[in-house]
């Protein structure tokens, strides 16, 4: 009987060992990280003339929930130009507006002759799968 008492306890001392005492493990799940989504479109990247305004070095890139629009607004002419805003209207592939409303930019009331400065605006759609850009001046 002292055997057989000492087998039970023995088997039960291995399950227990084995099992962990039936503690579950407490497994810290973090949520996929996903790097940047860039848009490398060559329409939406392209260098555009509007009137004496040229933009270029421009981006879309989609990071945690909002996409940042970014490009360089250069007056080309030999005058300041006076403005509001712009509009930047990204369409999709059909030709429709992606964002309602459409994006707004601000680079100041005035722009000098040669003058450049960075226009950033930015939504809360992903955009990096817009075909085209179109701007439009605001005076």
């Amino acid at each position: 009987m002292k055997k057989f008492i000492g087998i039970i306890l023995v088997t039960f001392c291995a399950i227990l060992l084995t099992t962990g005492c039936g503690k579950k493990q407490k497994v810290d799940k973090k949520p996929e990280e996903k790097g940047p989504s860039i848009n490398k479109n060559e329409n939406v990247l392209k260098e555009q003339t509007i009137e004496e305004f040229q933009f270029s070095d421009i981006s879309m890139i989609y990071e945690e929930g909002v996409t940042k629009f970014e490009a360089t607004v250069t007056n080309i002419s030999e005058q300041t130009a006076n403005l509001l805003e712009f509009k930047i209207h990204v369409k999709d592939e059909q030709g429709n507006e992606m964002v309602e409303p459409v994006l707004v930019g601000y680079i100041g009331e005035q722009l000098g002759a040669g003058e450049s400065r960075v226009l950033n605006t930015y939504s809360v759609q992903d955009l990096t799968s817009a075909f085209s850009v179109e701007y439009e001046i605001v005076r």
